[in-house]
């Protein structure tokens, strides 16, 4: 069976993972519960999780968080003996890291020169 990828939408009744399906959740809004059952696995990307990343132990309880998509989570899980859920943490990637501090440098050695262009033309000859 193939993973189910929710990056998006308005869950109202929850969802629920039964008979072995893998779902990934990036994102979107979910207003019900979260259920994980018959050897079935959830797994929640985002950051500023109520529980340790990893996966949860609890077979119930709440979690809150913010979905990969800046989404927030406020919602009630539960699963069974069988089912999990893991809350993975999302992180940027090295090279959007690298290009943010590749344009900051360029637009820093850009204003350099430019200033340097203009000293050098108000001096008299």
């Amino acid at each position: 069976m193939r993973p189910l990828g929710v990056f998006g939408g308005t869950f109202v009744e929850g969802i629920q993972a039964i008979n072995s399906p893998v779902v990934n959740i990036f994102g979107g809004s979910v207003a019900g519960a979260l259920f994980a059952g018959d050897t079935s696995h959830m797994l929640i990307y985002g950051s500023e999780f109520s529980l340790p990343f990893g996966n949860i132990t609890s077979l119930s309880g709440s979690l809150t968080g913010v979905l990969s998509d800046g989404s927030m989570l406020s919602l009630d899980f539960s699963r069974d003996t069988t089912g999990t859920i893991t809350l993975v943490q999302m992180v940027p990637e090295p090279t959007s890291s690298v290009l943010i501090v590749m344009s900051l440098l360029g637009v820093s050695v850009s204003r350099r020169v430019r200033i340097v262009r203009q000293m050098t033309l108000d001096v008299p000859r």
